[in-house]
């Protein structure tokens, strides 16, 4: 058999040569001009390496099958692919086969897929990520979708959400967009090919957000709005959060988890928290600060977490891969809004209630805290 990059020089499908060779190097002795001159010929071969290593894209192979699904059509589009491949002079295969192929969708800020229109989405993943369009081939946010897309139960109505800031970027969308699709693992690919993905601008603005980073504070899903302004009628009340640090590895079937408030990972209860400097070892750890926490934000009225880490119930709240009830969010949200950052952006204008934060904890222990006070259904620590 060929070795990988010997067989770029035939023909590329997903990946160009170039890539080829990031991704699985050459045999051993080898050298890549010496491979191409052996497998284009010595004079020919030497000739078409020395013009092409040269160029944007690297080296172009002698054939190719349904790029235009993979590669970004601005690629399939340039003046050294014309140059290198005439046919595609007249663009034949590239914007003519996925604008009016009906069964190839482009990624969009809408849903596409004729079943989730009519039937909407049985889960949504919702992925936060500022900077995504930018992110490199071999980030792992890109191996974190695949592996959703790849795992998820009822493949055909699980929805992506892929929200990018507007202070991030300022290219034209349909490029970034393009982007997005083009550095796609297989089963995200996928996904959004059959129109089960769609992308959007995150207003920092509107969220009062004093960056454009959202990736680790989320502070715009401690407000009400948020889980209703930034979703579809299509989309579903539970919500998979991903980061780009989490994965599935077996298949995840939503309809099990889908009676809960929230189900994440258990915290260690006695440890200190990584991502949360006012909790450590010395201070009794994630469950004593969960108790001492909601007593100040009720200021004592309200029922306190007498239950929480005993019994089997657990500090159930790590967000970076966590399935939500959007209900319930925004029940916690309207119980125990903050005191200083939201009551300031007008969504509690008029109201009172008795649980304001004081501090910020993040959003994650937040809800964590938030949930578990106002009864909602939580799973056991091992449950999670």
């Amino acid at each position: 058999m060929p070795s990988a990059f010997e067989a770029s020089l035939f023909s590329t499908e997903m990946i160009l040569p170039k890539q080829v060779l990031q991704y699985y190097g050459l045999r051993e002795g080898e050298d890549e001009k010496s491979v191409v001159m052996n497998q284009w010929g010595q004079e020919e071969g030497l000739k078409l390496y020395e013009r092409m290593s040269k160029a944007e894209h690297g080296l172009i192979p002698i054939g190719f099958h349904k790029p235009w699904l993979y590669m970004d059509e601005k690629i399939l589009s340039s003046e050294q692919f014309k140059e290198e491949c005439p046919i595609l002079k007249n663009n034949p295969y590239t914007a003519a086969q996925t604008k009016n192929n009906p069964e190839i969708k482009k990624l969009t800020d809408n849903y596409s897929n004729p079943k989730i229109q009519s039937e909407g989405c049985s889960l949504t993943v919702l992925i936060v990520e500022p900077a995504l369009p930018f992110k490199n081939e071999d980030d792992s946010i890109w191996v974190s979708l695949d592996s959703v897309a790849s795992n998820v139960l009822h493949k055909e109505t699980t929805c992506f959400l892929i929200q990018i800031s507007t202070c991030r970027v300022n290219n034209q969308e349909a490029s970034l967009l393009a982007n997005i699709e083009s550095k796609a693992h297989t089963h995200f690919r996928d996904a959004i090919h059959r129109g089960n993905v769609r992308a959007t601008f995150i207003n920092y603005y509107k969220y009062g957000l004093p960056t454009c980073d959202m990736s680790y504070h989320h502070t715009p899903f401690m407000l009400a709005s948020y889980w209703d302004d930034e979703f579809l009628p299509a989309d579903s009340d539970l919500v998979l959060t991903v980061r780009k640090d989490a994965f599935l590895c077996r298949t995840l079937n939503p309809d099990k988890f889908r009676h809960w408030a929230w189900v994440s990972a258990p915290w260690h209860p006695s440890s200190r928290l990584p991502d949360h400097p006012l909790i450590s070892t010395e201070n009794g750890g994630v469950c004593a600060f969960m108790k001492e926490t909601w007593a100040r934000w009720t200021e004592n009225q309200g029922d306190q977490l007498n239950d929480v880490c005993q019994n089997g119930s657990g500090a159930v709240g790590s967000g970076g891969l966590s399935l939500r009830s959007r209900a319930w969010l925004k029940k916690a949200i309207y119980t125990c809004p903050h005191r200083q950052n939201y009551i300031q952006l007008g969504e509690f204008a008029g109201k009172t209630t008795t649980c304001k934060l004081d501090s910020d904890p993040g959003e994650d222990l937040y809800f964590a805290t938030v949930l578990n006070g106002i009864g909602a259904p939580m799973p056991s620590a091992f449950e999670a």
